[in-house]
């Protein structure tokens, strides 16, 4: 059998917005390089993933990052997610948006979202570690209900990959089993 494939998110959690005590996405090093990474709300018993993503272009992840902010905060998308309960590990969409909640889910949210990266070198192995990685987080109901991937369960874990995930911080789902969020 092939060695695995390390995914290492060895890096701390960064945010979209600055804060405190935290290093922002667009000033984070590790960002400038391709890989995958996950937007996660942090929980008592660790980091709660809400997206896995993937950027292979050579303008890497923090490039995709800003595309993807920008497209939130456009408000494009009608969907919203019920904020309260989102910072406690359950999602469930609001549509219609109600009038003026997308300015408190911006505020709230993007202060709470910490993200994860780690380097991944081929749009290839990219592609394949984003589906192993949503593959795996669907396989548990507390955390497929709050993965906003469109389609998870169209996700499959290639079958010839082995990946060996690391963190310093507990990723549910991936280093750490997840608890009931009902």
């Amino acid at each position: 059998m092939a060695n695995p494939h390390l995914i290492s998110f060895d890096f701390d959690p960064r945010t979209f917005v600055p804060i405190d005590g935290y290093v922002c996405f667009s000033d984070a090093p590790e960002m400038r390089r391709t890989g995958v990474y996950l937007w996660c709300i942090e929980l008592p018993s660790g980091f709660l993933v809400n997206y896995v993503g993937k950027a292979s272009r050579p303008t890497g992840i923090r490039r995709r990052l800003a595309e993807e902010l920008e497209y939130w905060r456009s408000g494009v998308d009608p969907r919203s997610v019920d904020v309260d309960l989102f910072l406690r590990g359950q999602r469930r969409l609001i549509s219609p948006r109600p009038a003026g909640y997308m300015a408190r889910e911006l505020e709230v949210l993007g202060k709470a979202y910490r993200l994860f990266a780690a380097h991944v070198d081929t749009d290839a192995d990219c592609k394949r570690i984003e589906s192993s990685l949503v593959s795996r987080l669907s396989a548990n109901p507390s955390c497929k209900q709050f993965l906003a991937n469109y389609r998870p369960d169209s996700y499959r874990h290639p079958p010839d990959l082995q990946l060996e995930i690391r963190s310093r911080h507990p990723i549910i789902g991936l280093t750490v089993d997840a608890p009931d969020l009902s």
